[in-house]
């Protein structure tokens, strides 16, 4: 993308602007059309991480591997203690 706009005589200082402006503009909208997340409410949670699995190749696993998602995300979130076995 960069190239063709270097191409047709944009100067790199005006493309990284340009770039910087839209992520700003991107985060304002994703913010504004975003919800909270309750991290304690781990049913939420887990059918949040079965609706996205669902519709990936590993669909058929997706009660296997919600709770996994769920607990690796809280875990590095800081939300869940080591356990044994787990690495420090």
């Amino acid at each position: 993308a960069c190239l063709g706009l270097l191409n047709v005589g944009l100067h790199p200082t005006v493309i990284s602007e340009a770039f910087e402006t839209s992520m700003l503009e991107a985060l304002t909208v994703l913010k504004a059309m975003s919800t909270p997340v309750d991290l304690a409410d781990r049913p939420a949670l887990l059918r949040a991480a079965s609706t996205s699995l669902n519709s990936k190749v590993v669909s058929q696993y997706s009660s296997l591997l919600a709770p996994m998602a769920v607990d690796a995300v809280l875990k590095i979130a800081g939300c869940m203690p080591a356990g044994p076995g787990d690495y420090a």
